[in-house]
């Protein structure tokens, strides 16, 4: 069995305010038909969560960012365009803390999706992807666009391809 784990934003998707996929994804996962010895994974921060929540406790405008809710059902439907494309439905993990300036975070309770180690480029949404699919670190591949993306696979012991090599 083998685990692929996507960024969601800027690797799948042009950006977190759509689920529609790039026209060279779509091909890669058209041509994924078939196959019944892969797992698929999208593991995303979705830090605009926490920067709502924070912004909001402060009293200062925080409507353009997302709320759980939001981020999860467009991390959902990306899943299901996935899952139209090749019939492969992904797991879908976000993290949901945004970190500031000032050192810190927005909002952070230990608790999954709000938990520092959750967040890329610490490796828990990945070791979580691996737990849930029974995959080992040697079977499993991290793509994204960002440092962050590669620093969690070096820490969860996982290849890393960027977005950019991986879909050519």
């Amino acid at each position: 069995m083998k685990l692929i784990m996507f960024d969601c934003d800027r690797t799948l998707t042009e950006n977190y305010n759509t689920t529609r996929l790039f026209i060279y994804v779509a091909a890669y996962l058209e041509s994924l038909k078939g196959r019944t010895d892969l797992r698929l994974a999208i593991v995303s921060n979705q830090g605009g969560v926490g920067l709502r929540r924070y912004l909001k406790d402060k009293g200062q405008p925080f409507m353009k960012y997302p709320d759980s809710q939001q981020a999860m059902s467009r991390l959902n439907d990306v899943a299901n365009e996935i899952k139209k494309l090749c019939g492969i439905t992904p797991l879908v993990f976000a993290a949901y803390n945004f970190p500031l300036n000032e050192g810190g975070w927005a909002v952070e309770n230990g608790l999954g999706q709000w938990a520092a180690g959750w967040r890329k480029p610490a490796p828990l949404m990945l070791f979580a992807a691996m737990s849930q699919t029974g995959c080992l670190p040697e079977d499993s591949l991290m793509v994204g666009d960002s440092a962050d993306d590669e620093g969690a696979a070096k820490a969860a012991g996982v290849r890393f391809k960027w977005a950019h090599e991986f879909f050519n």
